[in-house]
């Protein structure tokens, strides 16, 4: 390219040709970084829902260990559910951030 510039007697078409090149590899590239990001950016929102359901289901299997017998009603595990969902909430806060502690509480 660089010679095709300095030399003047180049014919027009090897410019229109590496014009064209140009072109087509900057849209290339374009495509390629987008489908680069779109993947990055599933992968990044299924490990997060994956994460927001593995604590919710936590929550809900301690929130259960603390009933105690069958038929038992009232008890202790009306204190100890939200205490462990505000333990959740502050590992989620403390590694995720304040975002997708957000997310979580809705």
């Amino acid at each position: 390219m660089i010679r095709f510039a300095q030399d003047l007697d180049q014919p027009p078409w090897h410019g229109y040709l590496y014009a064209v090149l140009l072109f087509l590899a900057a849209v290339l590239q374009s495509l390629l970084l987008h489908q680069y990001f779109h993947r990055c950016m599933l992968i990044g929102m299924n490990m997060r829902s994956s994460i927001i359901a593995a604590v919710y289901n936590k929550v809900r299997w301690s929130s259960r260990a603390w009933e105690g017998p069958p038929g038992h009603e009232g008890g202790s595990h009306h204190f100890w559910a939200p205490v462990c969902f505000l333990c959740a909430e502050i590992v989620v806060y403390l590694t995720e951030g304040d975002k997708n502690a957000i997310m979580i509480c809705l």
